[in-house]
């Protein structure tokens, strides 16, 4: 019985809620995720304390299957990749969260963005999580277009959205930052989001 058929099954007993098999998964697994979410600390430069480190792990392993994700997997040849990188949004979610982080990463609303805003955005703008090829590579190319496209937008478009995601505002909290009605600020933020995923998805159908 080789490797990739045993780990079809035991992606198919975890899928059908199998709580075995989700056991045996999280044990045989959970060293490619702590991998995946030391690699996304250390481009952060946060170091945290082990409870802290665990914590980040267990979402991750909640999340999959919670969201059920392994019923995503299409690639078996490319699964340590795919739940690598999950390891990696996970790890940034909480970063993004994260008092200490917030103070590191505070954001002009004017100036370009940077490579470090633009780490947290991918799952923001991928309409289709299954339109990203399971590579770290790939990765870095579409959030190198986010950030393109984002220092592309006009200047109300991107104080909002700067201010959504990066702030964690509120829309009404936006409104009146910005002087403008809750409902037009909505607007604003969907257009800029819609208008970078075409431009992400577009970039995927063109490369693949």
């Amino acid at each position: 019985m080789n490797e990739k058929f045993c780990l079809e099954n035991l992606i198919k007993k975890c899928v059908e809620g199998d709580m075995l098999s989700w056991d045996v998964f999280i044990k045989t697994y959970e060293g490619i995720v702590a991998k995946g979410v030391k690699y996304k600390l250390k481009q952060y430069g946060l170091y945290i304390l082990n409870d802290e480190f665990r914590d980040i792990v267990q979402e991750v392993f909640l999340l999959i299957w919670g969201k059920n994700k392994l019923k995503t997997v299409t690639k078996i040849e490319s699964f340590n990749k795919w739940l690598f990188r999950i390891a990696m949004n996970v790890t940034a979610n909480y970063c993004r969260d994260n008092k200490f982080f917030q103070e590191k990463k505070k954001v002009s609303l004017h100036a370009p963005l940077t490579e470090v805003h633009s780490e947290c955005l991918v799952e923001d703008f991928v309409l289709d999580p299954k339109t990203i090829r399971d590579t770290y590579l790939e990765d870095k190319e579409i959030k190198e277009i986010i950030k393109q496209e984002i220092n592309l937008l006009s200047e109300k478009q991107r104080k909002a959205l700067i201010l959504n995601l990066y702030d964690a505002k509120k829309e009404r909290e936006i409104s009146a930052i910005m002087d403008i009605s809750k409902t037009t600020v909505s607007t604003i933020i969907s257009r800029a989001k819609h208008k970078i995923c075409e431009k992400v998805e577009k970039y995927v159908n063109q490369k693949f």
